[in-house]
C-alpha cells in the first residue's frame, strides 16, 4: 500500500505519486523530475534565443534527478561539460560522457574518482 492510502486506511488509486506500477503508479516515474527540469530549461532556453546544438550545459547534482536531466539534455543537442556531486565536480570542454559517468555512479555509488573530466571544486564548476 502506498503512503496515501495508509494515511486514509483504504487504498487509493487516484494518487499516483510515488506508487509502484504494481499499485496503480504511473510509467516514467523515476525520470519524471529530470524529465520536468530539462522541459523547463529548453523553454527557458528558447526565450532566451538558444539553440540546444550550440548550448552548453552544467548539471550540479547527479543523482536520479540530476542525472536524468543530464542525459535528457544531450539526447536534445546540449552539451553536458559539467557535472557534481557531493563527492565534487567534473568538467570537460569536449563534453563529459554520460553514459561513463552513469557506469561510475552505479559501480562507486558517487562521481568520487570519476576520471572522465577535470576535477574541480563544485565553487569552480
Amino acid at each position: 500500500m502506498d503512503t496515501y492510502s495508509m494515511h486514509m486506511r483504504r487504498t487509493e488509486p487516484a494518487v499516483v505519486t510515488g506508487k509502484p506500477l504494481a499499485l496503480g503508479g504511473s510509467l516514467g516515474r523515476r525520470e519524471a523530475t529530470g524529465r520536468g527540469c530539462m522541459i523547463v530549461t529548453l523553454a527557458a532556453m528558447n526565450k532566451m534565443g538558444l539553440k540546444p546544438q550550440q548550448t552548453s550545459v552544467v548539471v550540479q547534482g547527479f543523482g536520479n534527478v540530476g542525472s536524468t536531466t543530464a542525459h535528457l539534455m544531450a539526447d536534445q543537442g546540449c552539451k553536458v561539460i559539467g557535472i557534481s556531486d557531493i563527492s565534487g565536480a567534473y568538467y570537460s570542454k569536449k563534453g563529459i560522457d554520460l553514459r561513463k559517468a552513469s557506469e561510475w555512479v552505479n559501480v562507486n555509488r558517487s562521481l568520487a574518482g570519476f576520471t572522465g573530466g577535470d576535477r574541480l571544486s563544485q565553487e569552480e564548476l
